[in-house]
């Protein structure tokens, strides 16, 4: 299956090289998600269960090489009649690497352009992972749309709280990578039913491990072939060590 995953990232970096937005008015968000697919093997679920993802963030800690390291919490706002837009609230850790600090406010609009899903990637077992590119604009850059108003003036119908810890690694050609590491409390959100994880424990939170690859679409539209088949190996094997880790093979290295 590693050849799939290939495949796919290639696919979508010279989509992303034809049709992002080289101006970077927007952020063109390729990423590689790590789940597994529920007991009919047809649903892709991101919520890989507290058990598997502390192994992989204990495996993150452990690394001391991060050129950078981030460490937020995040409060997203939705409105059901608005489902590509949400309003965030970051509160960045002053202790971090990397510059941020403080408290920023945002409206975002985001788009799914693509999306590849690899069922059963993981050694037999029914993990999987997702390959997604989507463009993330910034709202009322010049002006106050109408979706920002509403927020304010409405409210919104739900939230998320997230706490993120992302990792960076850059290679010696400035390729970078974004380690993500994410528990998502959904406790004020309306669910019928707890959610239930990878575990099969039920409870309110969900745990989610992902990858994005971050490299300008300016440089992705010069690359040659044998650089982006470069990148999408050396994605491909580090998401083969987060597997290697939650499927608790020996000897795997973030």
């Amino acid at each position: 299956m590693s050849h799939h995953l290939r495949r796919a990232l290639e696919g979508v970096f010279r989509a992303v090289a034809r049709e992002g937005d080289r101006e970077e008015t927007a952020n063109e968000e390729i990423e590689v998600r790590v789940g597994y697919y529920d007991e009919h093997g047809k649903h892709f679920v991101s919520n890989m269960g507290r058990e598997s993802f502390s192994k992989v963030l204990k495996a993150l800690h452990s690394n001391a090489n991060w050129a950078e390291t981030h460490n937020y919490r995040v409060q997203d706002f939705y409105r059901s009649d608005l489902p590509e837009i949400r309003l965030s609230r970051k509160d960045y850790d002053a202790k971090q690497s990397g510059g941020e600090s403080g408290e920023q406010e945002v409206c975002i609009r985001k788009t799914r352009r693509q999306v590849f899903d690899l069922p059963r990637y993981g050694h037999g077992s029914n993990w999987g992972v997702r390959v997604s590119w989507c463009t993330e604009a910034e709202l009322g850059m010049g002006g106050e749309p109408q979706e920002l108003e509403r927020f304010r003036q409405e409210g919104a119908h739900y939230l998320r709280r997230k706490h993120r810890q992302s990792f960076v690694h850059v290679n010696r050609y400035g390729m970078r990578w974004h380690f993500d590491a994410t528990v998502v409390d959904t406790s004020e959100e309306e669910e019928e039913e707890p959610i239930k994880d990878k575990d099969e424990d039920h409870g309110d939170h969900l745990y989610e491990v992902e990858i994005e690859v971050a490299v300008p679409v300016a440089r992705l539209a010069i690359m040659t072939e044998s650089e982006i088949a470069y990148l999408a190996h050396s994605t491909q094997l580090k998401v083969q060590d987060i597997l290697e880790i939650v499927t608790q093979r020996e000897g795997a290295r973030v």
